[in-house]
């Protein structure tokens, strides 16, 4: 009924059914993250977007990232934080992983502790390693070192290292504060509110905005199987809570009809992607629901889905197989377009990564067509 009392977010939504054939969430996750299944170097759209936003200010002094990643303790880091890999990107186009559970962590490493009053020391003395370093990279008389991607990682951390302070202002002191909330009377501490909250305090920044934040919804509540939507013990009243509290975290940070307010997010500017790995089975798995990459949707809400583009690309038939579909390198490859960035780079996708494209110009139209709801 959210969805329902907001036509303003309905008239901007297109669906877009989704299916691949990974079942594991160790493989799943990734494959929906990134496009590429493991063992490719793919990376996420955090990763495209840094990357875009470098290139296009070569000369910028910004020290904060343009891109975050919120997870979670709770959640397998080699799951949701491919969210954040860099696939063949330098490290420099990493965004940055904010573990929200533990904000205090966040605000251990940003103080640095562990050097103290001696943080100008410890950094002179890691840029003297890292000259030194470079300099045994350099031939007699050559101007340029022998290329090494992982010491230009290093100091790019050194650099991002130095930078803390402007992260931490940026971030400011109460940004992961704890939000309750309650569904259907039950009260809990709500991390999907505390990092839309948080995604939406990046993305409105007055000086620094994000370009992009990836937030993991693990729920209100624990399902059965683990996370918010893990349902193998139960099914309907796990995922109705949990999916009805993060719409209404998410709505709640965007303007209405007749809103104006400026810390809050716009539709006309934004695109959200409500994504997930996989479905549920259609039948039942005891008393919930098993894992289903054959057949379930992907949402994408505001952005350049104008009411022309609204509605639904795809069809499930009754087994709860998909009969026409996309898949999760299509929809990311969409999203990069959404955004303004060309998806078809060694970094990113092939051709063949969209069903039936005969070439990038076909590749383009079939995204922009089933994904994005417009033809070109």
């Amino acid at each position: 009924s959210r969805l329902w009392n907001r036509p303003d977010v309905t008239s901007r939504m297109r669906v877009v059914v989704n299916a691949h054939r990974l079942e594991p969430h160790e493989a799943a996750v990734p494959t929906a993250l990134t496009g590429r299944s493991v063992g490719q170097p793919g990376a996420g759209l955090g990763a495209h977007v840094q990357r875009y936003q470098l290139d296009a200010r070569p000369n910028a002094t910004r020290a904060t990232p343009y891109s975050y990643v919120f997870a979670t303790g709770g959640l397998s880091s080699d799951n949701v934080e491919s969210a954040a890999s860099t696939g063949m990107h330098s490290g420099a186009c990493q965004p940055l992983l904010i573990k929200v559970d533990n904000a205090q962590g966040l605000s251990d490493l940003l103080a640095r502790r562990t050097v103290g009053d001696r943080r100008t020391a410890h950094d002179a003395l890691s840029a003297v390693y890292l000259e030194h370093y470079d300099a045994r990279l350099r031939r007699p008389g050559a101007t340029v070192r022998t290329r090494a991607a992982r010491l230009n990682d290093y100091g790019i951390a050194l650099e991002s290292t130095r930078n803390v302070d402007a992260i931490a202002a940026v971030l400011g002191e109460d940004v992961f504060q704890a939000r309750p909330a309650t569904i259907c009377g039950q009260s809990n501490n709500s991390i999907p509110l505390m990092s839309i909250e948080a995604a939406r305090h990046l993305l409105t920044h007055p000086t620094e905005p994000a370009s992009y934040v990836c937030v993991s919804d693990i729920g209100l509540f624990e399902a059965a199987g683990g996370g918010g939507y893990d349902t193998h013990g139960g099914h309907v009243f796990d995922t109705a809570r949990n999916f009805d509290n993060m719409l209404a975290a998410l709505l709640g940070v965007f303007n209405g009809p007749g809103e104006t307010d400026p810390r809050k997010l716009s539709f006309d500017d934004t695109l959200v992607i409500i994504n997930s790995e996989f479905g549920r089975t259609p039948v039942g798995e005891f008393d919930g629901r098993n894992h289903w990459p054959y057949g379930y949707a992907t949402a994408f809400i505001g952005g350049p889905i104008r009411a022309a583009q609204k509605g639904v690309y795809g069809a499930i038939g009754p087994d709860g197989r998909a009969t026409t579909s996309v898949d999760p390198a299509e929809c990311r490859a969409a999203a990069l377009l959404a955004m303004g960035i060309y998806p078809f780079s060694s970094e990113a996708f092939a051709t063949s990564d969209v069903h039936g494209a005969t070439g990038e110009t076909d590749a383009v139209a079939r995204v922009l067509d089933h994904c994005l709801g417009w033809r070109v």
